[in-house]
């Protein structure tokens, strides 16, 4: 069994094991009508008999809806209790996946398998799993019973249980494999689907932009073709075995009415037993149904289950020990940096103190993003240190709270001004107060801290955004600010403002600017270029 399945066992066991006793009194109630109509109406004469015998039966039935009623209203309620909990733990597990392994793997597409994940576990356990438990009662009890009316009626019911589950074995016939590659090929090509059309329609400038839309819509309808390919085979397949088996159980029932009705009509049985076997009938099969199509179920949960234990848990982050309070030097040594098939430089030895402000330049493509990515930890890469500890050994929440990255690609969320301020930190009102004291602060309160930001930042400038950003890093307090290209989508004078208001407002700490512009190199005392896959270190007279 998959490590993530047993713990959610472990974790909701209380309330799987109320809605199996909720649906055991739907199971109860359920037998217990068709024993009280077989009971009650074999005097077919006796009319004060047969009055008591409804009444007794529509009691039952009152209770029987009773209890779906409260089920449904507890599978309402696990559910919500369900999803949210599973939705921030698989999150948190994102989130503490390496950083290699989601721009492997695409942000958005993890998000999607996340969602369809939660969705299917849960339907499984709450289903699936729990239905099978009943499924199994009402089958053992409806034999029980007919053992007790005709002893050749059991047998009949009894060998339809290996002869349906053998049938089901033989369909699959060793591609019980092929079902759960279908499965999750399904699962893989919806999320990247819904993936790619998410970043299709993310920026409406470029759909207005083109004449001719053929090429977006051939796009989104290629995307939407692999799905539905996958879909036909992996459901075609599914539905197959199903309607197959639907067929031989289908015909297997109706033989058990045939049989019944002769049986009465030559009073092997009575009336009782006929009302009785024709209610008790289709819960048998029924039931059958439920504990063969749980095979089916399995091969979704497989493709789900996998996806927890080995694209998220088997990516995660490793860790250090050791604790740091603040950020005081900042060396790299290393004897080459890049990846396997792409060397991006070689013999860098770099070191950083409090108070330097360094801008980092190069060409594009130079490892410029990389060797940031590395002091901030997201790029693991030998020979980073932090206050002469191994960047590796540092505990990662010291790391992130010391040490800001602050892309070209930082986004606004889609929420308040002041949510994307404090990130949903809890400042007290001294601390905001001084914030938004700030002069730069005047133009963000003018625009309401109330505000939602909408797709795209549509609602706000590029220099807005910058003073949002800058505002959340003045809270963050860092120790060390990277800069990565963060003032390319505003003009110079706004970026230079912002710039300079940083180099003033941390002061003693590390700043490091990376940039192609070099209208910024004058408010920095260190200059690091990339040239010929080396670092070349000059001061800044």
């Amino acid at each position: 069994m998959k490590k993530y399945s047993i713990e959610l066992l472990k974790q909701y066991h209380k309330e799987l094991f109320i809605n199996i006793v909720l649906l055991l009194a739907v199971c109860v109630l359920s037998i217990a009508g068709p024993v009280i109509l077989k009971n009650g109406l074999n005097d077919i004469y006796n009319s004060t008999s047969i009055l008591k015998t409804l009444f007794k039966y529509a009691c039952v039935l009152f209770g029987l809806y009773l209890f779906k009623f409260m089920q449904n209203r507890f599978k309402f309620w696990f559910g919500l209790k369900f999803k949210k909990n599973e939705f921030q733990k698989l999150y948190n597990e994102f989130f503490h996946m390496n950083y290699d392994a989601i721009q492997d793997k695409e942000p958005t597409y993890i998000m999607e398998r996340i969602e369809n994940t939660v969705q299917t576990v849960f339907n499984f356990f709450s289903a699936s799993l729990t239905g099978l438990l009943v499924s199994v009662i009402i089958s053992i009890t409806a034999l029980c019973l007919i053992f007790t009316i005709n002893k050749t009626l059991f047998i009949f019911y009894l060998i339809q249980i290996p002869l349906q589950y053998i049938g089901f074995k033989k369909l699959l016939n060793g591609e019980k494999s092929r079902l759960t590659l279908l499965s999750k090929d399904l699962q893989t090509k919806r999320a990247i689907c819904k993936k790619n059309l998410k970043v299709i329609v993310s920026s409406p400038e470029n759909m207005k932009q083109l004449a001719d839309k053929k090429g977006i819509k051939d796009l989104i309808v290629n995307n939407f073709d692999c799905v539905l390919n996958a879909e036909k085979k992996g459901n075609q397949y599914a539905m197959d075995v199903c309607v197959i088996l639907d067929f031989i159980a289908s015909t297997l029932k109706n033989a058990s009415y045939i049989i019944i009705v002769l049986y009465f009509g030559t009073k092997i049985i009575s009336f009782g037993d006929l009302a009785f076997l024709m209610l008790i009938n289709d819960m048998y099969y029924s039931s059958l149904s439920d504990m063969l199509n749980l095979q089916i179920d399995m091969r979704e949960l497989a493709g789900a289950l996998d996806f927890v234990d080995i694209d998220l848990r088997y990516n995660v982050e490793s860790n250090g020990n050791v604790r740091i309070e603040h950020v005081n030097e900042i060396t790299i040594e290393s004897k080459s940096i890049g990846y396997e098939d792409n060397i991006l430089l070689a013999d860098v030895f770099a070191k950083f103190d409090v108070g330097d402000i360094v801008f980092l330049t190069g060409e594009s493509g130079r490892g410029k993003s990389t060797i940031a990515k590395m002091i901030a930890k997201l790029n693991l890469n030998d020979g980073v240190k932090i206050n002469n500890y191994d960047i590796k050994d540092i505990n990662n929440e010291d790391v992130r709270k010391k040490i800001l990255y602050i892309s070209q690609k930082t986004e606004l969320l889609p929420t308040s001004i002041i949510n994307n301020i404090t990130l949903g930190e809890h400042y007290s009102d001294d601390v905001l107060d001084n914030l938004y004291a700030e002069p730069f602060m005047d133009k963000i309160i003018d625009l309401g801290l109330d505000t939602e930001i909408q797709e795209n930042r549509a609602n706000i400038s590029g220099g807005d955004a910058q003073k949002i950003i800058l505002a959340r890093t003045i809270l963050m307090d860092p120790d060390v600010l990277i800069l990565d290209e963060s003032f390319n989508s505003i003009d110079f004078e706004t970026g230079k403002d912002i710039m300079t208001y940083i180099r003033d407002k941390f002061n003693g700490r590390i700043i490091i600017l990376i940039s192609h512009s070099q209208e910024y190199r004058y408010l920095c005392n260190k200059e690091c270029k990339i040239m010929d896959k080396h670092l070349i270190i000059n001061d800044i007279l």
